[in-house]
């Protein structure tokens, strides 16, 4: 009953966030069903996307009952990783990224007694969220938090499966800042750790290491390169005649 309850909640929240107009009247009408739907409780849970989709309506009164079910789905947003996946998609629809990496952040750290109870859902959910976010704030040009992201995913699992692609995208984010020997330090990390392939491991674990091996080794030649690019200047500089003036 629960998944469908978060199915119904999502179906509506997608048609809010589709609409273009009209925009806060509907997400009014998504709480009116809601209301209807569930308890007090759940409302307050379900109906916080359209509390976001809404764009924190303008209205005094409408703040105010904003302000309320924001204050009682804190509660259960902290236990049900599905809401705060979908809590995150609203802050990013709204353009709020500092909410929305926040919220992420939080989801990936959580030590919530739900967690504890179902570690296969909440691990689900962490990947996911983080996985879209991380990928897509890397696509955005936005390093700085793509790197947060990914750091915290880092520590969820500590498994070639799950740290291998992780750790090969911190690689690339050290490389878009232009720190190669950072970047290569990351991925010898991966290739030292060969050897838990043996015993395990996916094919999917492998070929992140070989993708490390390869990055690593072009690290290597890139700066062999540039180190041999800047002697040559410098050697042509030195050996460059003299222009003398009659």
């Amino acid at each position: 009953m629960f998944d469908q309850k978060i199915h119904i909640s999502v179906v509506i929240t997608t048609f809010c966030i589709a609409s273009h107009t009209n925009i806060e009247m509907i997400a009014i009408l998504g709480f009116d069903i809601l209301d209807k739907i569930f308890s007090i409780s759940e409302t307050a849970c379900f109906g916080l996307p359209f509390v976001l989709v809404s764009g924190w309506v303008s209205t005094e009164s409408k703040n105010v009952r904003a302000s309320g079910f924001v204050g009682a789905a804190k509660g259960i947003v902290d236990e049900v990783p599905e809401v705060r996946f979908h809590l995150v998609n609203a802050y990013r629809q709204l353009k709020r990224e500092p909410e929305a990496l926040e919220q992420v952040v939080l989801l990936l750290k959580s030590q919530e007694v739900s967690a504890r109870q179902n570690p296969e859902n909440w691990r689900k959910w962490q990947l996911r969220t983080g996985n879209q976010i991380g990928n897509q704030l890397y696509k955005d040009g936005n390093y700085a938090d793509a790197l947060i992201v990914y750091q915290a995913l880092a520590q969820i699992d500590n498994s070639p499966d799950w740290q291998f692609p992780v750790l090969y995208q911190v690689g690339l984010v050290l490389e878009r800042f232009n720190l190669p020997q950072k970047a290569a330090e990351v991925y010898n990390a991966i290739l030292a750790r060969e050897n838990e392939l043996v015993t395990g491991g996916t094919p999917s674990a492998r070929t992140m290491l070989e993708m490390a091996k390869w990055r690593r080794d072009f690290l290597g030649w890139q700066g062999k390169a540039q180190k041999s690019s800047q002697e040559i200047t410098k050697m042509s500089s030195q050996d460059s005649p003299v222009s003398s003036s009659n």
